[in-house]
């Protein structure tokens, strides 16, 4: 059993979904469809690896040499969506701090995964925990009104700060999205409880 080298996996991941971003307009993508490419990315490089999805509600949970790691995803857009005319009435999801605050409750289920009883499923305790956060900008969305606005200097509250040790790992090269004119921006973060 080998270490799997997350950011080389993301970095893949990114390949993948950039080259469909170049087909598919990204309103068509959700959370699932990135994780689908980040597991595809993990196989290819590590086969033989073994990977759960939504295992005992975590996005993904996998064994490498380190021991169980578990990866949590966010994938926030702002998806317009529009009538039958092609007029758009509203925006489903957006950034804010409804959003920030999800943000946060997935931070924190990651800090208590060593209180939770696993079971006779997993033998050991969760060794690694991750979080890969991707999410669009536009020129129409500025301040809090914008993702970047609360993730490119992530700042948790301090109730959080004061239990987690959050480290950006890597942050990719923004891509693009041609036919919504949105830049879509991805880090891998490291999530240790204090």
């Amino acid at each position: 059993m080998t270490k799997i080298h997350l950011p080389t996996v993301l970095k893949r991941t990114w390949v993948h979904f950039s080259e469909e971003l170049s087909k598919t307009p990204l309103h068509h993508f959700t959370e699932s469809v990135f994780r689908y490419f980040f597991v595809r990315s993990m196989l290819e490089l590590y086969p033989g690896t073994r990977c759960e999805t939504e295992w005992k509600r975590c996005d993904l949970f996998f064994f490498d040499s380190t021991g169980p790691s578990v990866v949590e995803f966010k994938f926030y857009l702002h998806n317009r969506h529009r009538d039958f005319q092609g007029t758009t009435k509203y925006y489903k999801g957006g950034a804010g701090e409804k959003n920030f605050d999800e943000f946060c409750g997935c931070v924190q289920k990651l800090v208590e995964l060593g209180n939770v009883s696993w079971g006779k499923d997993s033998g050991a305790d969760v060794k690694n925990r991750y979080l890969v956060l991707a999410y669009a900008h536009s020129r129409q969305h500025l301040g809090p009104k914008s993702y970047r606005y609360w993730y490119d200097q992530l700042n948790l509250p301090a109730h959080l700060a004061n239990r987690v040790h959050i480290r950006r790992v890597t942050r990719l090269t923004d891509a693009q999205c041609y036919a919504s004119e949105q830049k879509i921006r991805c880090s891998l973060f490291r999530v240790q409880p204090i």
